[in-house]
C-alpha cells in the first residue's frame, strides 16, 4: 500500500500535468488489470445527467437498458488494449524487448502512453493547441 507522503506525490504530479497547457485529461492505469486508478482533466469532468423523460410519466416497467460505458471507460479500456496489442506485437518483432512510450494522433486527440509493469500513464492532449504555437 502507497504511504499518504506518496499518494500526495502521485496528486501533485497528476495536477502538475493536468494543468500544462493543451492536456485535455490525464489516467492512471493499474498495468495487469487495466482498473482506473486516478484521474483527472476536463474531458472526464463530471458532467450533470439529463434526465431521461418517461412515455407515461411514471416507472418503466421494462428492463432498463445497460448505461453506457462513460469516457474514462472508453480511454481505459483503448489503452489497455493497445499496450497489450503493441507489446505483443514487440515481442513477436524482437523476444525480449518491450514497449516504452506511446504517441497516438486522432484528429481530435492525441494519446501519449507511457506503460510501466506496475501502472500505464495516459495523457490526452488537444494537437491543435500545439500546432497553434
Amino acid at each position: 500500500m502507497m504511504s499518504t507522503a506518496g499518494v500526495e506525490s502521485v496528486d501533485a504530479t497528476l495536477q502538475r500535468i493536468t494543468s500544462a497547457k493543451g492536456v485535455q485529461g490525464v489516467i492512471i492505469l493499474q498495468a495487469t488489470t487495466g482498473i482506473v486508478i486516478r484521474f483527472g482533466g476536463v474531458l472526464f469532468e463530471r458532467r450533470p445527467a439529463s434526465p431521461e423523460p418517461l412515455s407515461d410519466g411514471g416507472p418503466s416497467t421494462e428492463h432498463e437498458a445497460e448505461p453506457e460505458r462513460t469516457l474514462l471507460e472508453r480511454y481505459a479500456t483503448a489503452a489497455t488494449a493497445l499496450v497489450d496489442a503493441t507489446r505483443e506485437s514487440v515481442q513477436d518483432i524482437e523476444t525480449g524487448d518491450d514497449v516504452r512510450f506511446m504517441r497516438i494522433r486522432t484528429k481530435r486527440h492525441e494519446l501519449m502512453i507511457t506503460p510501466d509493469p506496475s501502472f500505464v500513464l495516459v495523457v490526452i492532449t488537444d494537437p491543435t493547441l500545439q500546432e497553434a504555437q
